[in-house]
Protein backbone atom coordinates (compact mmCIF):
# COMPACT_ATOMS: atom_id res chain seq x y z
CA UNK A 1 0.00 0.00 0.00
CA UNK A 2 2.84 2.35 0.67
CA UNK A 3 4.04 1.64 -2.39
CA UNK A 4 1.19 2.78 -4.56
CA UNK A 5 0.92 6.39 -1.99
CA UNK A 6 4.04 7.07 -2.90
CA UNK A 7 3.62 6.26 -7.07
CA UNK A 8 0.91 8.14 -6.69
CA UNK A 9 2.13 11.07 -5.07
CA UNK A 10 5.02 11.22 -7.46
CA UNK A 11 2.76 10.83 -10.52
CA UNK A 12 0.80 13.75 -9.07
CA UNK A 13 3.99 16.01 -8.64
CA UNK A 14 5.28 15.44 -11.90
CA UNK A 15 2.12 16.18 -13.76
CA UNK A 16 1.83 19.05 -11.56
CA UNK A 17 5.38 20.37 -12.17
CA UNK A 18 6.09 23.42 -14.43
CA UNK A 19 9.30 22.91 -15.50
CA UNK A 20 10.39 26.40 -15.11
CA UNK A 21 13.17 27.93 -12.77
CA UNK A 22 13.28 30.95 -10.54
CA UNK A 23 16.96 31.90 -9.09
CA UNK A 24 15.98 34.66 -6.66
CA UNK A 25 15.60 35.25 -3.01
CA UNK A 26 12.44 36.45 -2.17
CA UNK A 27 10.77 32.84 -3.51
CA UNK A 28 8.89 34.38 -6.29
CA UNK A 29 7.99 31.90 -9.07
CA UNK A 30 9.06 32.21 -12.56
CA UNK A 31 7.89 34.44 -15.17
CA UNK A 32 5.76 32.26 -17.25
CA UNK A 33 7.20 32.99 -20.72
CA UNK A 34 10.62 31.95 -18.88
CA UNK A 35 12.21 28.88 -19.16
CA UNK A 36 15.02 30.17 -16.55
CA UNK A 37 13.89 33.79 -14.56
CA UNK A 38 16.84 35.59 -12.88
CA UNK A 39 16.01 38.13 -10.32
CA UNK A 40 18.61 40.02 -8.32
CA UNK A 41 19.22 43.62 -6.76
CA UNK A 42 22.93 42.56 -5.82
CA UNK A 43 24.23 40.28 -7.86
CA UNK A 44 24.71 40.11 -12.02
CA UNK A 45 25.20 36.71 -14.25
CA UNK A 46 28.70 35.18 -15.47
CA UNK A 47 28.65 33.75 -18.54
CA UNK A 48 31.66 31.18 -19.29
CA UNK A 49 34.54 32.74 -20.26
CA UNK A 50 37.83 31.49 -22.22
CA UNK A 51 40.46 33.21 -24.35
CA UNK A 52 39.67 34.17 -27.89
CA UNK A 53 41.73 31.04 -29.28
CA UNK A 54 39.77 28.69 -26.73
CA UNK A 55 36.62 30.34 -28.02
CA UNK A 56 37.54 29.55 -31.78
CA UNK A 57 38.22 25.96 -32.02
CA UNK A 58 34.70 25.27 -30.04
CA UNK A 59 33.55 24.46 -33.95
CA UNK A 60 30.22 22.25 -32.44
CA UNK A 61 28.65 24.86 -30.49
CA UNK A 62 25.54 25.14 -31.00
CA UNK A 63 24.04 28.25 -32.47
CA UNK A 64 22.96 30.97 -29.85
CA UNK A 65 25.35 30.51 -27.30
CA UNK A 66 27.62 32.77 -25.41
CA UNK A 67 30.79 33.16 -24.20
CA UNK A 68 32.98 35.94 -23.22
CA UNK A 69 36.16 36.58 -25.09
CA UNK A 70 39.13 37.07 -22.34
CA UNK A 71 41.61 37.96 -25.11
CA UNK A 72 39.55 40.57 -27.01
CA UNK A 73 37.34 41.71 -23.71
CA UNK A 74 33.92 41.24 -25.37
CA UNK A 75 30.93 38.98 -25.55
CA UNK A 76 30.97 36.59 -28.66
CA UNK A 77 27.73 34.80 -29.75
CA UNK A 78 27.02 31.85 -31.87
CA UNK A 79 25.25 32.37 -35.07
CA UNK A 80 24.98 30.61 -38.18
CA UNK A 81 28.00 28.36 -36.97
CA UNK A 82 30.40 31.04 -36.38
CA UNK A 83 31.52 33.02 -33.52
CA UNK A 84 30.31 36.95 -33.73
CA UNK A 85 31.47 39.86 -32.09
CA UNK A 86 28.47 41.34 -29.61
CA UNK A 87 29.83 44.84 -30.13
CA UNK A 88 28.44 48.09 -28.49
CA UNK A 89 27.39 50.07 -31.41
CA UNK A 90 28.01 53.03 -29.64
CA UNK A 91 31.91 52.58 -29.75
Amino acid sequence: MKFYTFLFALLLFTATSMGQVAINTDGSTPHNSAMLDIKSATKGLLVPRSSNGSISILTTAPNGMIMYDTSFQRFKLRVENNWRDLVDSRS
